[in-house]
This record gives structure tokens, sequence and C-alpha cells, in this order.
């Protein structure tokens, strides 16, 4: 019985002459990857747009769209969990105090930032809004959908936690005379409104430069 020995063969690039293929077959598929925005390389998607966009109702491809829905999320994340420890504070007896309020907000724009950084940078606040685009590190004609997203997200947030605290804001506050500082930054009796203006100054410097720091690392997609 004769065994036959069968050889596979294959011709060079340039054609030359045969050479031994390896035997392991493979075949590579072509690339479908397709990305979610031009702008972010990271994100890829594997199937036809059309066909995902037929899919997920819920998917936008509009990249601005995606940065103020970001804005929006993070805003209401923010709001939500600075205002809850706020409420805490003042409606519960023993439930908080101000180092509570502090962690709290700082939980609160950390939560917002993790949210939104690589989609719209997590600005939050409109006035890190409009200086961003002052100094060039945004096109203006972003910062009216950023800013409407954002107050948007405030107002839910707030609703959220109202909601939350409405039967005991009645209980405690029936002519509502005093719960309204939960919502709103009012100042003391006895503070003026200069004292008022200087507090709010340097407090916001302070998050602009740490803002500022973090972004120099990670650039978002609304500074390119």
């Amino acid at each position: 019985m004769t065994t036959t020995k069968v050889s596979f063969s294959a011709v060079n690039d340039d054609c030359s002459g045969p050479h031994t293929r390896d035997p392991t077959p493979y075949i590579r598929a072509p690339d479908t990857h397709v990305p979610i925005n031009d702008q972010e390389s990271s994100q890829y998607l594997q199937a036809d747009h059309h066909e995902l966009t037929k899919r997920r109702l819920f998917v936008t491809y509009n990249t601005h769209l995606r940065e103020c829905l970001a804005e929006f999320l993070a805003t209401v994340l923010a709001i939500t969990f600075g205002l809850g420890g706020i409420a805490q504070n003042a409606l519960w007896n023993g439930g908080g105090d101000t180092m509570t309020v502090s962690v709290g907000w700082g939980v609160a724009v950390m939560l917002g930032t993790f949210v939104a950084d690589s989609v719209s940078g997590a600005q939050i606040i409109s006035v890190i809004t409009v200086t961003n685009a002052v100094y060039g590190r945004m096109p203006w004609w972003k910062v009216p959908g950023y800013m409407v997203a954002q107050i948007l997200g405030a107002f839910v947030g707030a609703a959220l936690i109202y909601v939350l605290n409405a039967q005991k804001i009645r209980r405690e506050d029936p002519n509502q005379e005093t719960m309204y500082r939960l919502f709103i930054t009012y100042a003391r009796d006895g503070v003026s409104n200069y004292t008022a203006f200087y507090t709010e100054v340097p407090s916001v410097c302070v998050y602009h430069v740490g803002f500022l720091r973090h972004q120099g690392q990670t650039q978002p997609l609304a500074w390119q």
C-alpha cells in the first residue's frame, strides 16, 4: 500500500516561487468596527452603523448631544447627592453635621466627574463652561447646550430630593418659611451680599484649578 504525502504550497508575495504554508489554517475577518463618534477612538461597536441604529433606539451618534446628555446626568448626580446631605442634616435630628454635608458634596462632584469626564469634561457648573470657552478650551457654540443641560440637571436633582423629603418638609415647615434654604444658596442673617459673593468666588476658583489640572491629563472630547 502506497502512502502519498500531500504538501500545501503557495506563491510568495513577489511571485518568485512556492514556499511551505503554515499548516494551521486561519481566516482573518474584515474589520467591521464602527466608532461611536469620530472623535472618540476608544469606543467601538462591532456592527453595522445602520443596523445598530435600528436595534438601539436610545443610542445617539450626535457628538454634541451626547456631551449635553453627559452634563445633564452628571449634574443630576451631583445635585442629588449634595442636596441629599444638606436635607439629611437639616431635617433629621442627629442625621448629620457640617462634616457630612462637606463629604456629601465631595462625593457628589466625584460621581459627576466619573460619569461625564470622558465625554463632556464633567464641567457641571455653568461658570466653568463659560470660562473654558473664554480661554479657547472649547468652542462657543457648545456653551448654550451645556448650560441648558446643567440647569435642567440641577432642577431634576433638586426635584428628586424634594419628592423624597416632601412629607418631612411639610411637617417641619408647614408655613414654608425656612426649608427653602435647602434648595437655594441663601445668606444667613447678618451676612452681607458682599461677603456671600466673596465666599463663592474663591471656592469656585479653587474648584476650577483642580478641574484644569485633572483635565490637563485626560482631555475630553469637548475640547478637541
